[in-house]
């Protein structure tokens, strides 16, 4: 089962100006199918959170009712025409509604959806699209910023259906894809060397590990207390991690019930222990001074931990985060 957190924070521009967030998350499950989208409204445009809105809610009900159809398509061109041709068919209403200009609903576009062992992922202007395989982050679609600089595709460009990145293949090893706008950037993008930051392998840890609306909390207030100061522009990420099924096993049904059960308390003590053991492997000693819990108490929860998948123990007792 695929799970998804999100997050969009206003900027400090649009704060001042009491501007709403322009950027937009949207996640759907539907016939075996889970999609993510993440949209970036156009800062000039006025009504782009609602383009934003309307074009991640699009994207997913394509992805989810005609996945097959899309995926199995060899014809690239078609396929990119059918998926631009249904986020404009949804903007255009919306222009109607609110009378408007189509373009008043411009945003940028990034989207993953999967299904059993295949994946499909686009990507419209700006923002980046990464994933996580053999516990390495790499980037699967870099910001495209149009012909000039400072400039970017949106949905409604003209060039939109030509322009659009579009991937699809297997999953293999792949165990989870992020997608953010080009606010965070700044935090967990090397655009000179075109790099994540290794810090996305502990937030997709915590994503598989903790409660969807508990890991949500905590990448929102990341993002305001930290993302934000780097950046003028409104900040959004998607983490899209796959959780495995439940099989009935009681390593599988410890898994599941730790994701259900975890209060705040017991989330800081696992964030604490992966974010240590994120850095450096460790003994339960070693990582008890850091901690501050006692290592016969520590001891249990880190085996715990072990036998769930997430950290793994070397013959002489050194605990790592799990590959």
């Amino acid at each position: 089962m695929w799970v998804s957190v999100q997050c969009a924070v206003q900027g400090k521009s649009h704060a001042r100006q009491n501007i709403p967030c322009q950027d937009k998350t949207f996640f759907k499950a539907e016939n075996g199918i889970f999609a993510a989208s993440l949209a970036d409204g156009a800062g000039s445009c006025r009504l782009s959170h609602l383009g934003a809105e309307l074009a991640t809610r699009a994207i997913c009900d394509a992805l989810c009712s005609d996945f097959e159809k899309l995926f199995s398509n060899d014809d690239g061109l078609t396929v990119k025409s059918e998926l631009t041709d249904r986020i404009l068919n949804k903007l255009s209403e919306a222009a109607e509604e609110q009378d408007c200009d189509i373009k008043d609903l411009s945003s940028t576009l990034l989207f993953i959806a999967v299904h059993e062992n295949r994946f499909m992922l686009g990507h419209i202007g700006d923002g980046v699209i990464g994933y996580i395989k053999n516990n390495e982050v790499k980037v699967a679609s870099a910001p495209d910023n149009g012909e000039f600089a400072n400039t970017t595709v949106f949905t409604t460009s003209k060039s939109a259906a030509d322009s659009i990145k579009l991937i699809k293949g297997n999953l293999g090893s792949i165990a989870g894809f992020v997608l953010m706008s080009d606010g965070p950037e700044a935090v967990f993008y090397d655009k000179a060397r075109g790099i994540l930051a290794p810090s996305l392998k502990r937030m997709f840890l915590l994503s598989r590990l903790l409660p969807a609306p508990l890991m949500e909390i905590k990448i929102t207030d990341f993002f305001q207390s930290v993302v934000t100061k780097r950046t003028n522009d409104d900040c959004s990420m998607v983490i899209f991690t796959n959780l495995p099924d439940s099989d009935g096993s009681s390593e599988q049904s410890a898994r599941n019930n730790l994701r259900a059960t975890t209060s705040e308390n017991i989330a800081r003590k696992y964030l604490a222990i992966i974010n240590n053991l994120s850095e450096n492997s460790m003994t339960c000693k070693e990582l008890a001074k850091i901690v501050h819990i006692n290592s016969r108490y520590l001891e249990p929860t880190l085996n715990k931990l072990c036998d769930m998948g997430y950290l793994t123990c070397s013959d002489d007792g050194v605990y790592s985060v799990a590959e």
